[in-house]
């Protein structure tokens, strides 16, 4: 009998519960694999999880109402109340000591307790040392992008940055190195003009979710994947920082600022001396006065204004910063990362 742990983290809501869903339900269709564990890094209460999606669902609208732009065709998925599914499909949740998967403790309890032959990772925050690898066996990670062109965070951003014509997702075997393991399932779909990562994300994790049965095939059957060839490149949390933080908007031009807007969904921008988590601009008329509320020129002569803050007008976003709401969400943001 396969033994599979799941290993991921339900911070960022939706996502990951599209492929645990799926995940489950594959195996439940299958007799000769059964579920050793789910393995969360931070565990919440299932209130908690509803409370988010309720945040989420309220900003959802309140941005929509004020940019039509940034209407989000997906809807967020009601939380996974984890304990109710590890009761149902009877197996356990893990907690790794210390939040740690590469605790010494953790790994002795694979090899001697869980006993996992197979493990599917998606989301998770923390790098897998080899010494976990080995404990685990076969071990497949869900990337969203396609490799190895876009490996690192944000992939599915920097695929619309990049202008592609389409996004995707790889689901390939983990090894000491990030996104750097053989190939066994790739999928996409087109970027049309007015897409907005968001949603590029939610199609495409649902698509990779169809693929779940045949990708389960395919670890128990121990296929080796094909390596990783063609332009590849790697794309950081640091390299993210860079590209939308905005020391000086007269330094970029009209389309590379909404281009980075588009893509990643916000930028840090330092206008008339202070920063500001602009989310939306709009180049104004010749005539405009470039000393108005954040207003700036750029490169190409083009007088720009900063209209939303975190998708809101300002008075409202500053209201709302003064009263406590939590304005910054996953499922805000263009895109979430892969480990």
């Amino acid at each position: 009998m396969n033994r599979l742990i799941i290993f991921t983290d339900f911070a960022s809501l939706s996502i990951p519960m599209i492929l645990t869903k799926a995940i489950l339900q594959a195996v439940c269709k299958r007799s000769d694999v059964e579920i050793a564990g789910l393995c969360i890094i931070n565990p919440q209460k299932y209130r908690d999880l509803l409370l988010r999606y309720a945040q989420t669902v309220i900003k959802k609208k309140i941005i929509s109402f004020f940019d039509h732009s940034k209407k989000s065709l997906s809807k967020p998925s009601v939380p996974i109340n984890s304990e109710k599914l590890a009761r149902h499909y009877h197996f356990p949740i893990i907690v790794p000591p210390d939040h740690n998967i590469n605790h010494s403790d953790f790994i002795s309890a694979l090899k001697t307790i869980i006993k996992p032959t197979l493990a599917i990772s998606y989301f998770y925050p923390q790098k897998f040392s080899p010494s976990l690898l080995e404990a685990l066996g076969p071990t497949v990670n869900y990337h969203n992008g396609l490799l190895p062109k876009y490996r690192g965070l944000k992939a599915t951003s920097w695929s619309v940055y990049q202008g592609e014509k389409e996004t995707g997702y790889t689901f390939h075997y983990m090894n000491e190195n990030f996104d750097e393991g053989n190939i066994l399932l790739q999928g996409a779909i087109p970027i049309k003009p007015d897409a907005i990562p968001v949603d590029l994300e939610h199609a495409k994790t649902f698509k990779a979710a169809n693929d779940i049965p045949r990708l389960l095939e395919m670890i128990i059957s121990r296929e080796k994947g094909t390596a990783q060839t063609g332009e590849s490149g790697y794309f950081s949390e640091k390299i993210f920082l860079a590209i939308t933080k905005i020391d000086d908007p007269s330094a970029h031009s009209c389309v590379e600022l909404i281009r980075r807007l588009r893509a990643f969904g916000r930028l840090l921008m330092h206008i008339q001396g202070r920063w500001h988590r602009v989310t939306k601009l709009v180049a104004m008329p010749g005539t405009h006065n470039v000393q108005g509320m954040f207003s700036f020129r750029t490169r190409d002569d083009i007088i720009m204004q900063a209209i939303r803050f975190h998708y809101l007008p300002l008075t409202l976003y500053q209201i709302l910063k003064w009263i406590g709401w939590r304005l910054s969400s996953k499922e805000e943001i263009s895109n979430v990362s892969d480990r």
